[in-house]
């Protein structure tokens, strides 16, 4: 599967690099994409709404693979330098993290199972 055989390019994180252009702008380019992209900007909604989106987008005729991409930099709210004073820093240590993922979803094929 090549980028360009993506329909839609779906990006969501709370943690954005900058307002805009978001975060999945920078990987539409990365990969070479040059269809429809959106990012929401939802924490723990984030991917169940893409996928909410995606799925509405892959259940039309003619449809093709959409691709859902999360991305968050939490450590940017960790400050160890204050974790001694500051209790909000725990929270920030135990939950907050730096990662990314992504799946890419198409439509059904004739005798196979979907989500619904």
């Amino acid at each position: 599967l090549r980028a360009n055989d993506l329909d839609y390019l779906i990006g969501h994180t709370a943690t954005p690099l900058q307002q805009l252009p978001g975060n999945v702008t920078y990987v539409a380019e990365s990969l070479g994409y040059e269809g429809p992209h959106v990012e929401l900007r939802q924490a723990c909604t984030g991917f169940a709404n893409a996928l909410a989106i995606a799925a509405g987008l892959i259940a039309q005729p003619g449809a093709r693979p959409v691709a859902i991409i999360g991305s968050e930099t939490g450590s940017l709210f960790f400050d160890p330098m204050r974790a001694d004073e500051d209790n909000a820093q725990l929270v920030n240590l135990m939950q907050m993290g730096d990662g990314a993922g992504a799946v890419i979803l198409g439509p059904p094929a004739a005798g196979c199972g979907h989500i619904e």
